[in-house]
């Protein structure tokens, strides 16, 4: 992953046993906010991403999902509501 910042760019990567593709895409996004909320004084950031589950949760989901309690439309859980809850609180 490649944070682009005023001080200049930062290069992450990493990884995890035992896991998904959709988590291991929100990690990705939650490290960045983190990494980016850390070095950039509170400038406006902005992320890249090739992940539909990812963008489509953060811009098109994220507010009916947490109104609803973290539930689908259908009552059930969100998957990954650990990692959604922190992308949710570095977002403000």
């Amino acid at each position: 992953m490649l944070i682009k910042l005023p001080s200049g760019d930062k290069k992450l990567s990493g990884g995890e046993d035992m896991t998904t593709n959709n988590r291991m895409e929100l990690t990705a996004a939650e490290e960045a906010l983190a990494r980016a909320k850390q070095h950039a004084n509170r400038e406006p950031v902005v992320i890249f991403t090739d992940s539909k589950y990812v963008y489509d949760g953060i811009t098109q989901y994220l507010t009916q999902r947490k109104a609803r309690g973290r539930k689908l439309a259908n009552k059930k859980p969100v998957l990954n509501k650990d990692l959604r809850e922190k992308i949710d609180t570095l977002l403000v």
